[in-house]
């Protein structure tokens, strides 16, 4: 399921990890011919997806990438 706004992708994901941290993990791809950038947060049961062509939106990348190395170092 898509989600269209950037704090609710956020929120779920971080419930989603913390609710099964050893299964949940996350990607992102780039599409050069759409200029899209697509994040994917699953846990094999739950997937949340982020899609933007947004270039303010990709520093956003990088704060939930600091958040799964945070919370995955923190156990």
């Amino acid at each position: 399921m898509y989600i269209a706004d950037w704090d609710e992708f956020f929120d779920k994901s971080e419930q989603l990890y913390r609710s099964d941290p050893s299964k949940t993990r996350f990607s992102f791809k780039y599409r050069h011919v759409d200029a899209k950038v697509v994040l994917k947060v699953t846990n094999d049961r739950v997937n949340l997806k982020y899609q933007t062509d947004k270039e303010n939106d990709f520093k956003r990348i990088d704060q939930l990438n600091n958040l799964f190395f945070g919370l995955t170092t923190a156990l």
